[in-house]
């Protein structure tokens, strides 16, 4: 079988791969016969979705949605990989596959996915028991208003608590010192309500454990040092047996997910921490600023949507850079990394931090790259597991650009009563129209087999 049978699903975002327990119920009770995982479920014209292919595919949509498991959404997402596979053919016929961006989110997807396989061989042996469910549904029920102060300095922490304690200073005036966001310098520190998992795990602790109106003690959790004061407590008026055993089952999942973020932290904390990393903070300063201009320019303010930035744009910075790409920007007891080999990995890194933690992206990026390093010396990208990973989101990626290809092909309506806004919307429903016409058009040109019965057979762990 050749690269070019394996495919995903073009309309799924791209998920953690951490391995989850996933309990979903079948249809027979029998077990699947052996090597059931490479036999054909559908096929495509020269191209195979395996039993294999399509679990995989399916596995990753339902971590992602509230829908329930049966044979209904099961032909249903085979049906989308179908039409992923459409697209994807006609991105390759225009030779999208053989672009230099190509290779590179190639290159990006290994590393992302043997990251995850490793985060997967960390966190693999975690469970939640039958009293922590308990706990989270108590939380899950209450919503908590904090006030907070924070430094990464222990001691200076201390200092402030302290001072809380013996009534020297209070919350507004220590947070003039501890902020440099106004809005916190002016409200003493608030930062609003929390809910059960809108923060790290340690951090919740202590807020769900701190009575009203008391100051915590200083603690520290993946951000550094707190001193956090609970201001109100939101609780629902009606609690039942029948609500927990009602979302027993999403809670579940939740808090597995939880614990392994949490777990995976300390790891990552204390591996980082045995690097020895040494950062060249003026020389972090002067690219953030460069960096930060050219992404404005091209996308907008500071407070940006994007969950990463693009790629497109790594020559401009290269380019405006110039002769700081190869000055030293982060050493470690063992190599160094240049502001060249950071500007690479951009696309890697959450766009926020850009924006907003630039010497947290730093980081990450380094962070990233040691971890990809091993995980090439230990063969990663050679198991069979990770290959097909890739491969799918690969054919994913095709099938995106052949999306935004036939979008960018209808032209923007001109109109004197219609805004941009209204522009837009036309482009869109034209489009939805276009794609189901190639659609229609392809699976007339294209031999298509498809094995529904099989779809009843397949096993989830």
């Amino acid at each position: 079988m050749n690269q070019r049978d394996l495919i995903s699903v073009p309309y799924l975002k791209q998920v953690s791969l951490v391995f989850l327990l996933i309990c979903w119920a079948c249809s027979s009770v029998q077990n699947e016969p052996e090597n059931f995982d490479r036999e054909s479920v559908a096929i495509v014209g020269k191209d195979t979705i395996t039993v294999g292919q399509f679990k995989l595919s399916y596995e990753t949509a339902m971590l992602k949605t509230a829908d329930t498991d049966n044979i209904e959404t099961r032909r249903f997402h085979l049906n989308q990989m179908i039409d992923g596979y459409l697209l994807a053919h006609e991105a390759i016929n225009g030779g999208f596959d053989t672009t230099s961006v190509f290779k590179r989110n190639r290159e990006l997807l290994y590393r992302e996915v043997m990251r995850d396989f490793q985060y997967g061989q960390i966190t693999g042996d975690i469970d939640v028991e039958e009293d922590d469910l308990i706990s989270a549904f108590h939380r899950s029920q209450e919503s908590r208003l904090v006030r907070r102060l924070c430094s990464k300095d222990k001691y200076k922490l201390f200092e402030w608590y302290h001072s809380i304690q013996y009534g020297d200073e209070d919350f507004y005036s220590l947070a003039r010192s501890a902020f440099s966001d106004k809005r916190l310098q002016q409200n003493g520190g608030l930062i609003g309500w929390i809910s059960w998992g809108d923060t790290d795990l340690k951090f919740e602790n202590v807020v769900y454990t701190t009575e009203k109106g008391i100051v915590s003690k200083p603690f520290q959790s993946v951000n550094g040092w707190h001193i956090i004061k609970i201001e109100e407590i939101r609780r629902n008026l009606i609690v039942s047996e029948i609500d927990f055993e009602r979302f027993k089952s999403k809670n579940r999942n939740k808090l597995l997910r939880i614990y392994k973020q949490d777990k995976l932290s300390d790891y990552l904390s204390e591996f980082m921490q045995d690097q020895e990393l040494k950062l060249n903070v003026p020389l972090t300063k002067q690219i953030a600023f460069e960096i930060r201009d050219v992404y404005r320019a091209m996308i907008g303010p500071d407070d940006v949507e994007l969950s990463r930035l693009p790629g497109s744009s790594i020559e401009s910075i290269e380019l405006r850079l110039g002769d700081l790409l190869d000055e030293t920007l982060v050493s470690s007891k063992d190599r160094i990394w240049t502001v060249r080999d950071f500007i690479r990995q951009i696309p890697e890194l959450p766009a926020r931090f850009i924006f907003q933690e630039f010497d947290k992206a730093v980081a990450f990026a380094v962070r990233n790259d040691i971890l990809a390093e091993e995980a090439y010396q230990e063969g990663l990208d050679q198991v069979s597991e990770i290959r097909e990973r890739v491969l799918l989101r690969s054919y994913d990626y095709l099938a995106r650009i052949q999306t935004e290809r036939m979008i960018q092909s209808i032209p923007l309506e001109k109109r004197p009563n219609f805004t941009e806004e209204d522009s837009q919307l036309y482009r869109l429903q034209q489009w939805r129209k276009s794609r189901q016409e190639f659609l229609n058009k392809a699976k007339k040109e294209t031999a298509i087999v498809v094995d529904y019965d099989k779809l009843e057979k397949v096993r989830f762990n």
